[in-house]
């Protein structure tokens, strides 16, 4: 190729680039001319008003139903002003040598206590027990919780969780499941 060939070809791509580019920015301005509708215009299109909860669904994803449900299920508790809790389940399993359920919980931020333990499969009544908190190290746990195999009406797959109350706070573990080999 010669000299005049290599100049020409070089102008003809940067001619095009130019082009491309003003195009992706026409483009670009175009789009950014238009705008989304602000969320007070959407509500006053809506028959009903966005609430605070409709607000707190959208951010969090959780459906409108489960809000309703949430809402009135801690209507009550709310009105006591007790600090929520979270007890931490450290140990859910089925003991086959001594033919019991093992279940092991620590809650942080208190000193004071009780812990409830709470077993449930459908169609079957559930399995409760009680015990204080007290201090083991540098933590306070539910002091254990052993449920013999004979308060188990079924084997199989059972939901466990742990309750904690004091005067001052409240609050329940996640549910895990226990598999209970009778």
């Amino acid at each position: 190729m010669n000299h005049r060939t290599i100049i020409a070809t070089i102008l003809i791509l940067a001619l095009a680039g130019g082009i491309a580019f003003a195009m992706w920015q026409t483009n670009d301005q175009a789009d950014n001319g238009r705008s989304l509708p602000s969320p007070e215009d959407v509500q006053e299109d809506s028959e009903e008003p966005i609430t605070e909860a409709d607000e707190r669904n959208r951010n969090n994803g959780d459906s409108s139903e489960q809000e309703d449900s949430d809402t009135s299920s801690n209507d009550s508790s709310d009105s006591d002003n007790r600090q929520i809790v979270i007890p931490t389940m450290t140990n859910w399993s089925w003991d086959n040598d001594n033919n019991a359920a093992t279940i092991r919980a620590y809650v942080d931020g208190v000193s004071s206590g009780t812990c409830r333990v709470v077993l449930e499969k459908s169609g079957y009544t559930s399995i409760a027990r009680e015990a204080p908190l007290a201090l083991q190290g540098s933590i306070y746990v539910c002091q254990g919780f052993n449920i013999e195999g004979s308060a188990f009406p079924a084997g199989g797959q059972w939901s466990v969780y742990v309750e904690f109350s004091s005067d001052t706070h409240k609050g329940s573990s996640i549910v895990e499941t226990l598999n209970v080999n009778l």
